[in-house]
């Protein structure tokens, strides 16, 4: 047994842990085989992917069937990347976050309010600022959800109205600017 203090582990509010140490495997151990049932071979798979829409680039799912035919399990593969989020503060750029989502919610954020893109540091930015979301195809749109402004270019956007968002353009929040990359 252990006693291990963890730091950083916000969940645990800075309380002592016991943990179990694993047991140690003796050197040149080998587990027991049953010699009168050998492990049987793998199954062989064909795997069959399932697009999303008409863009083939994105896939959905894959269903794996084995040699009888039949569905084994699906497993999903990993998103497409839309675009990337460029976010900076006061002139320097902090961050560049990968969107893999057709709208993404950008805020301070709490706990009954949780949003994708958390902007920290900025007590006038609201928990739910802006929506940011794209079409797919290259168009991008913005809602203002917050009390305090967000701005395209010095333009101040309306709450509650979806306006359009070139790629490259400023759209400002509180300290923040955010830029999208396609």
């Amino acid at each position: 047994m252990r006693v291990q203090h963890s730091w950083e582990d916000s969940n645990n509010n800075n309380k002592t842990g016991v943990l179990v140490r694993p047991k140690a495997v003796p050197e040149g151990y080998q587990p027991p085989q049953s010699a009168t049932s050998p492990a049987p071979p793998p199954p062989n798979f064909t795997a069959q992917a399932t697009t999303v829409g008409s863009d083939p680039k994105i896939t959905k799912a894959v269903s794996l069937q084995n040699e009888t035919g039949e569905e084994m399990t699906n497993v999903r593969t990993r998103s497409t990347e839309l675009y990337k989020l460029e976010i900076w503060r006061n002139g320097i750029r902090q961050n560049v976050v990968p969107v893999f989502q057709n709208q993404i919610i950008v805020g301070r954020g709490s706990k009954s309010k949780p949003v994708d893109i958390a902007l920290a540091g900025d007590a006038e930015i609201s928990r739910r600022h802006v929506v940011i979301s794209t079409d797919g195809k290259g168009g991008y749109s913005v809602v203002n959800e917050g009390r305090n402004p967000a701005m395209i270019n010095n333009y101040e956007l309306p709450m509650g109205q979806r306006i359009a968002l070139t790629p490259g353009q400023n759209l400002s929040i509180c300290s923040y600017v955010l830029r999208v990359q396609p």
